[in-house]
């Protein structure tokens, strides 16, 4: 099954949603990764004609998850209280055969979990076994702040090696703004995120969206935008 998240720009360059794949969404902290993910599955369930079930699986402090009014009727929050990837891959198994969901994503900034292969390789066997779609929170190393013209890489991923052999398609954001960036007239970027997607052996780039910080959404609202000084 193919969805549509109803931003043109990523639906249109990512060929929209699969279930049976993996996607990988990365960024370093503070950029609003989580409400990228959140914007792209509620739109997944407001344009489809059937509506898929949705799990989102965190392992934040219960009740700290960013929901937003309205979202317990989009998708279900499962908190996970898992030790080791033995306990989590246990709770997962039960949670897919009681609720069996279209669509799962996975909130799990842990660096035990980002950084284990076995957790992203059992991962993909779920989407093929399932038909399910997984998308996951993932972090970029430090070193991305660190780089001059900072042009995020797959190898910026706590687990590149492996997201790099087996995620169908990486996206990684950039917001100009946490870093003080300028647009080419001297304005502040509030807001803009500088999307990257790896996909079949191809990058795509100049893929822009706009983050509404009250309402804590990611829309196309890329009005009296210039281009910014990296």
């Amino acid at each position: 099954m193919k969805y549509k998240c109803g931003l043109e720009i990523l639906d249109k360059n990512i060929n929209g949603f699969t279930t049976s794949e993996m996607i990988v969404f990365g960024a370093r902290p503070g950029h609003g990764n989580i409400f990228l993910l959140l914007s792209v599955v509620r739109g997944i369930y407001n344009n489809a004609e059937n509506k898929p079930k949705i799990m989102v699986l965190t392992n934040r402090q219960q009740d700290k998850f960013p929901a937003n009014k309205g979202d317990k009727k989009i998708f279900n929050i499962v908190y996970d209280q898992s030790q080791d990837l033995k306990s989590f891959f246990e709770q997962l198994y039960k949670v897919i055969e009681l609720s069996k969901p279209e669509i799962i994503v996975f909130d799990i900034n842990s660096l035990y979990f980002n950084r284990s292969k076995d957790f992203y390789r059992k991962l993909k066997k779920i989407t093929l076994e399932n038909d399910t779609m997984i998308i996951i929170n993932s972090l970029l190393k430090r070193k991305a702040d660190q780089r001059v013209y900072r042009q995020l890489q797959v190898s910026d991923l706590e687990a590149s090696n492996v997201v790099d052999e087996i995620a169908d398609k990486v996206v990684l954001m950039f917001r100009p703004e946490v870093y003080g960036i300028m647009d080419c007239n001297g304005r502040k970027q509030k807001g803009l995120a500088d999307l990257v997607i790896f996909m079949n052996d191809n990058i795509y780039t100049n893929i822009f969206l706009n983050f509404d910080e009250n309402k804590k959404i990611f829309d196309e609202n890329l009005k009296n935008r210039g281009y910014y000084y990296l």
